[in-house]
C-alpha cells in the first residue's frame, strides 16, 4: 500500500479508527495553517522572505515536537520585528506547567532540537512557553 492510500479500517477496533479519523483531521488542519503562514509571509514580506527557505516539513516537526515535549497543542503564528520588516519569524506557543528552571530546561532542549532543521539564526523559530 502506498502512503497516498488509507487503511482499511473496518475491521480496526472503533478507538483506533477514531484515533486515526482524528489524526487525519490534525494533519488537514496544520496544512491548512501552513498555507495561511505562507500567506502572511508574502503579505508582511512583499515578496520571497528569508521564511521562505523554511520547509513545512521543518515547521512541521518544530510542532510535533512542542507538542511531544509539553503535552498540549502548540499554535504558530508569522511576526515580523517593525525594525527588521525583512525578517519575519515564526512563533511557537504553548503551554507550560513546572518550575521556571524546568521550563527554562525544556525551551532550551527544544531549540537544540528544532534549530539544526532550520537554515539559520534569521530562520530558527522563536518558541513562547505560557504558563499553565
Amino acid at each position: 500500500m502506498s502512503s497516498a492510500q488509507s487503511p482499511n479500517t473496518s475491521n480496526w477496533p472503533a478507538e483506533f479508527a477514531h484515533e486515526l479519523a482524528v489524526q487525519k483531521a490534525k494533519t488537514a488542519a496544520l496544512e491548512l495553517e501552513l498555507v495561511q503562514l505562507r500567506e502572511q509571509l508574502k503579505k508582511h514580506a512583499g515578496n520571497e522572505s528569508q521564511l521562505d527557505l523554511v520547509s513545512e516539513e521543518a515547521i512541521a516537526e518544530s510542532l510535533r515536537v512542542a507538542r511531544e515535549m509539553f503535552g498540549n497543542e502548540p499554535s504558530i503564528e508569522v511576526l515580523v520585528d517593525p525594525e527588521m520588516p525583512e525578517f519575519p519569524f515564526l512563533v511557537v506557543t504553548v503551554k507550560g506547567a513546572g518550575t521556571t528552571a524546568e521550563l527554562l530546561e525544556k525551551r532550551l532542549e527544544w531549540h537544540r532540537r528544532v534549530e539544526p532543521m532550520f537554515a539559520g539564526p534569521f530562520n530558527y523559530p522563536r518558541l513562547s512557553v505560557v504558563f499553565d
